[in-house]
């Protein structure tokens, strides 16, 4: 485990700024899951009174180095020599259990990709990534004699943006140039999906480095990984019941109370909407009108976050074109569900944003 950005986040989450306070908070509690150790065991290995030895299965964290007073190794003052050489076993000792504990998983990731070098490379979507965020990559790692082929395979900044910058953002265009890379998730189920790649996609690497704990994609890779997980957990609006499932389920599955509380909002719209008001019916995991044509009975929008951009919106009604639940509702009823114009439903509906055809006709009646 990196102590040091361990340290960092932990100062971090007394800012001022819940925002901050917050997203550094989640990101010591999964550096702390990742070794099998909660906040408790922090407190613990802080406490005057501790006098058990560590743990066999913990992080590196849970060993102290002693006070500094005159053996001067490694960047740091150690009491003797012998406390130097102590914390090192200690730190081996640690080190050996986590291979044990993730050789399995590891064995798995070599296995599918047929050796370490081709597990740590970027695949296709990072690739893609890349490429777009090119302009803006700062600091590319140095080769080393172990790995020289993946000599730029991981960047330190990316616009002068950091991951750990928790007060800025990568520049706008370089965020507009990963947004377009791949196309955007239009559903919270595909946003969730895109954020599990990511999270499985970053694990792998891990694996294959040895070095767990930490982030291991490159930036615009780990960019995106947080882009479609605030659309999974609270931006994108819920649209259908299949939406409102996926959302319910995040805040169900939270690590924490501040990202279920963060995901109500929208959740308790959508449950006024569908359960409360009796506007609907479930097909196929979607929700459909009582009475599919404009009338007190059609759908009523809901929506949290941030409004969709026009792109989404498009993607929005294009999908809902294509559903055969919802491909019967009235122009008007769609644009109120997301958002646009009915002349814009109307467009799209016979054909003027697909070059591929027209979409379904809409039934008469």
């Amino acid at each position: 485990m990196n102590h040091d950005k361990l340290s960092k986040l932990l100062a971090l989450a007394s800012s001022d700024n819940d925002a901050e306070a917050l997203s550094a908070l989640r990101m010591a509690n999964k550096m702390l899951k990742a070794e099998g150790l909660d906040f408790k065991d922090v407190a613990s290995s802080v406490s005057p009174s501790r006098t058990e030895p560590a743990p066999a299965h913990g992080g590196y964290y849970e060993y102290q180095p002693p006070k500094p007073k005159g053996y001067s190794k490694g960047g740091f003052t150690w009491e003797s020599r012998e406390a130097y050489e102590s914390y090192k076993a200690h730190q081996t000792k640690m080190r050996e259990a986590e291979r044990q504990r993730y050789a399995a998983a590891r064995a798995a990731v070599l296995e599918k990709y047929g050796s370490e070098e081709a597990a740590i490379a970027r695949n296709d979507r990072e690739q893609t990534l890349h490429e777009a965020a090119l302009p803006w990559l700062e600091s590319p790692n140095e080769p080393t004699e172990e790995f020289d082929q993946l000599a730029g395979r991981w960047h330190q900044r990316m616009g002068g943006w950091a991951p750990h910058d928790f007060k800025s953002k990568p520049p706008p265009e370089c965020r507009a140039a990963i947004e377009a890379a791949l196309p955007l998730p239009t559903t919270i189920r595909e946003a969730r999906e895109e954020a599990q790649y990511w999270e499985a996609r970053n694990d792998e690497i891990c694996h294959a480095l040895e070095c767990w704990g930490d982030g291991q994609l490159d930036l615009p890779a780990a960019y995106r990984w947080e882009l479609v997980r605030r659309l999974w957990e609270t931006e994108l609006p819920i649209v259908t019941m299949d939406d409102l499932l996926v959302r319910l389920e995040y805040a169900a599955e939270a690590h924490d109370m501040a990202s279920a509380s963060d995901a109500l909002p929208s959740i308790l719209g959508a449950f006024r909407t569908l359960v409360v008001q009796g506007n609907a019916t479930v097909q196929n995991g979607h929700y459909r009108p009582a009475n599919s044509q404009d009338g007190p009975n059609a759908e009523t929008p809901v929506h949290s976050g941030r409004p969709l951009t026009a792109t989404e919106r498009r993607a929005r009604i294009v999908a809902m074109l294509s559903d055969p639940n919802t491909v019967g509702w009235s122009d008007r009823a769609i644009a109120r569900a997301v958002g646009a114009s009915p002349s814009t439903v109307g467009s799209l509906r016979r054909g003027g944003g697909n070059s591929s055809g027209p979409m379904a006709s809409r039934p008469v009646g």
